[in-house]
């Protein structure tokens, strides 16, 4: 019969344990921070493409004199100076801009403005307490190439 001799199996030392431990703890910070990142970059790219496909209804609306969204607003009107919620039942535009912004109280609405004889405007207005809401809404504004007034009362 063969005698067979077992070695003694050596564990980890605490050094490559430590080790070992720095190096998972730097990959996972790394990897957080990417992740971070990405996720605010899809928040201004979310906002510049939302921004996009709303002035382009507007601007659809525009060459009309804004007649189908005034028949949309005595439809699904329901009193307020937001257009956004009538163009949104209306299928005009799909939306959800609770994702974008960590003020709970942000606004983004579409709202009309009327001089004199003419006919409306529509423009887009954002508003929110928090800076980095507002930051992500220029980034936005600068990505989708609109000239938009970002603070202060819009002019003529």
């Amino acid at each position: 019969m063969r005698n067979f001799q077992t070695k003694k199996l050596k564990g980890m030392s605490i050094q490559s344990m430590i080790v070992a431990g720095i190096i998972g703890a730097v990959m996972a910070a790394v990897a957080i921070s990417l992740l971070w990142s990405s996720l605010e970059r899809q928040k201004v790219s979310g906002i510049a493409s939302s921004l996009v496909a709303q002035y382009e209804a507007l601007d659809l609306q525009e060459a009309s004199r804004f007649v189908e969204l005034e028949e949309i607003e005595e439809k699904y009107s329901d009193g307020d100076i937001d257009y956004l919620d009538e163009m949104i039942k209306a299928r005009l535009i799909k939306f959800d801009p609770s994702n974008y912004f960590n003020d709970p109280n942000a606004v983004w609405e579409i709202r009309r403005l009327v001089k004199g004889d003419s006919f409306p405007v529509y423009y887009i207005y954002i508003e929110s307490s928090d800076p980095i809401d507002m930051e992500r809404v220029r980034e936005a504004y600068e990505i989708a190439g609109i000239d938009a007034v970002i603070e202060g009362n819009i002019t003529e």
